[in-house]
């Protein structure tokens, strides 16, 4: 599972699960959201993309409260529209024209719920690059806290229509597969090289806390020899010194079978 390091509001740090979803995959959808609703709603529209999350387990039922859910199945993964009440008002008020300023908290009559299934459809319909092809779709059926997600995001049109769309996925997409390349394609390919002369570990918190001045103790003696990285993968060890007025690294033994 891919791991992001993250900040609290204190400064302290913290390791979550992250989710395979692209950020531009997202804004993609977002870009073709924001083209529909324009025409939808018959005026031009700018909407801001919240970066998919991966959801905890039980952390389902808040995000679903007091909301209208439309549950979508795909060829990939189940995808589930969640309008807000307070949302879904101001998001049915505009497709009729309505006075923004002068909404009530009124419930949705039939005719505006059977609107914003459509627009949800509509929306489900845009996501099929995040879960594929629609196989059948309307609002979501029994308790709402029946249903999960692995990973949520929300789009956000900006006022004065402020409306906030979420959208969930049932499960995680899987990371892109990796693409085998012959070894004799690699032989033009320029690779960076390093050489390690130190190694430590530090805790995530030990990073957080550096400051200029700050002194950090290493594990490696100094008669261990150093380390010569390609492309992050160690390839052979030496030592470092001087040859024509630049560093240098004299190579002593091979590592990992290279020639």
């Amino acid at each position: 599972m891919i791991a992001a390091l993250r900040f609290d509001s204190a400064g302290a740090p913290r390791f979550e699960p992250a989710t395979n979803v692209r950020l531009a995959s997202v804004c993609a959808v977002a870009n073709n959201v924001t083209e529909h609703l324009s025409r939808l709603l018959e005026r031009e529209i700018s909407i801001d993309v919240f970066e998919p999350v991966f959801v905890p387990l039980g952390s389902h039922p808040a995000l679903f409260a007091n909301a209208y859910v439309f549950h979508a199945h795909a060829r990939r993964c189940d995808l589930l529209i969640v309008f807000r009440n307070g949302d879904a008002r101001r998001l049915t008020a505009c497709a009729f024209r309505e006075d923004l300023a002068e909404l009530g908290e009124s419930q949705l009559s039939p005719h505006e719920e059977r609107v914003l299934e459509r627009v949800g459809r509509e929306l489900a319909n845009l996501c099929a690059p995040l879960c594929g092809e629609l196989t059948s779709y309307g609002p979501a059926a029994g308790p709402v806290d029946r249903y999960e997600c692995a990973t949520y995001f929300e789009l956000r049109i900006a006022p004065p229509v402020n409306v906030t769309i979420g959208l969930g996925l049932s499960k995680d997409p899987a990371p892109p597969a990796s693409v085998k390349v012959a070894p004799g394609q690699l032989a033009p390919v320029a690779i960076e090289v390093r050489a390690r002369v130190a190694r430590a570990k530090m805790t995530a918190r030990e990073i957080a806390a550096l400051r200029v001045g700050a002194v950090v103790p290493f594990e490696t003696a100094l008669a261990e020899p150093a380390t010569l990285l390609a492309g992050g993968v160690a390839v052979a060890r030496g030592e470092c010194g001087m040859q024509n007025g630049v560093l240098a690294f004299n190579v002593t033994d091979k590592l990992g079978g290279s020639s």
